[in-house]
């Protein structure tokens, strides 16, 4: 129980700037794009690579119950996890889009949404824009595909027992904090994000690997980020 309360504390920590980040995201990218990347930085590398260093250092989880291994179900199956590699990304991809032109066709946006889209931070293609457009779209996929699952999907899992209730009590839960995050989105994304909680818990409770939905998420973002 003291792990869990830890564990649950640390969570907090990291996870709380995601929560707030649609208040403060406006103002920073209007008055100063340096203050707003080095914030980025800040909540989205140093403090999770701290908080997860913590963690590790407590004794609260093994990188193997992060789910960061090449074991599937608790075994080697190399080309198990080669298809899952392949065919999670797409399954994730494919939901999402299909979840999100169904939202954005049906939900209202529920409340005032913060003028602010990440799409605004990031420099528009051109030659002498290539490299600093790069970085910011690699910073924006990476770190949400990397921190996220951890945090939504691999720390949450920890906090629930095996077991058919305990599961679907972490599916759910974990996809309502995970999509709490995009609140600034409105209820489109919220739709969104929620569906997308639900197949990324699900399969993580079913392999018990992360590296799938890491590339999955990656590359979703990407997609959102660079091609729309």
């Amino acid at each position: 129980m003291k792990k869990r309360i830890e564990l649950v504390f640390l969570l907090a920590i990291g996870i709380a700037p995601f929560y707030l980040n649609g208040f403060y995201n406006s103002p920073l990218a209007k008055s100063d794009r340096t203050k707003f990347w080095l914030v980025e930085i800040l909540t989205w590398i140093a403090m999770p690579t701290a908080l997860l260093l913590i963690g590790r250092y407590r004794r609260l989880y093994t990188w193997t119950d992060f789910g960061l291994t090449t074991k599937v179900r608790g075994a080697r199956h190399p080309w198990i996890l080669l298809a899952l590699l392949f065919a999670v990304p797409c399954a994730m991809l494919r939901l999402d889009l299909s979840v999100s032109a169904w939202a954005e066709a049906t939900l209202p946006s529920g409340w005032p949404l913060p003028p602010f889209r990440y799409t605004d931070v990031i420099p528009p293609p051109g030659p002498d824009t290539g490299t600093f457009r790069l970085l910011s779209l690699a910073h924006l996929c990476l770190t949400a595909g990397i921190v996220e699952e951890l945090y939504y999907r691999a720390a949450l899992n920890r906090l629930f027992p095996r077991g058919r209730l305990s599961s679907l009590a972490y599916i759910i839960i974990s996809s309502i904090v995970f999509a709490g995050a995009h609140w600034e989105g409105g209820l489109p994304q919220l739709a969104e994000t929620f569906a997308f909680g639900i197949l990324a818990a699900t399969l993580f409770r079913l392999t018990g690997n992360l590296l799938p939905l890491i590339v999955g998420h990656v590359i979703t973002d990407w997609y959102w980020f660079a091609v729309t």
